[in-house]
């Protein structure tokens, strides 16, 4: 699968937590297509993750980050590793994290005020809530047979990487 059509799949995917756990329309009069600007409550993506922290949590060399604006309630950054097999996407959005649009979720203690890990095929997400601000960190695989984590995995290298945001935001 191509990254534009991955990366198009998983946008659509954070996107479902950006509106569906929505209580109101998070205050902005921000039309389509425009990005709020980076406030308190919605970080840059780009800059809260350390190339440190992205190495360890795609499990190799971070490649460059690039910022994926979707809008006015979801600001997104997206990083590849250097095999191009893998990438990690950081998503800041603006609606109340909620659960129960997750069914298939399991909750994650010990991550901000809360968190719940969904796994795919080929990824996996973390959910987290940390007073005001949501924001989801996930790992994705590009092709099925050269992408080998586990979904275990997949959450052991994203909770330290959500564990670091949440005392940055």
């Amino acid at each position: 699968m191509t990254r534009s059509i991955r990366g198009a799949l998983m946008g659509a995917l954070l996107a479902v937590l950006a509106v569906s756990g929505c209580g109101s329309d998070g205050g902005s009069d921000a039309g389509p297509g425009t990005k709020p600007p980076a406030t308190k409550e919605t970080p840059d993506p780009c800059k809260v993750v350390t190339a440190e922290e992205m190495t360890a949590a795609l499990g190799g060399p971070a490649g460059e980050s690039e910022p994926n604006g979707m809008g006015a309630i979801v600001s997104q950054c997206d990083t590849w590793n250097v095999e191009r097999d893998r990438y990690l996407v950081v998503q800041f959005s603006v609606p109340e994290l909620n659960a129960t649009d997750h069914p298939n979720a399991t909750k994650v203690d010990g991550v901000g005020d809360a968190a719940y890990f969904e796994a795919g095929k080929e990824d996996g997400t973390l959910y987290v809530r940390k007073g005001s601000v949501n924001f989801a960190v996930a790992i994705i695989g590009v092709e099925m047979k050269t992408f080998t984590q586990t979904s275990d995995q997949m959450r052991d290298a994203l909770v330290p990487l959500a564990r670091a945001i949440v005392t940055r935001v």
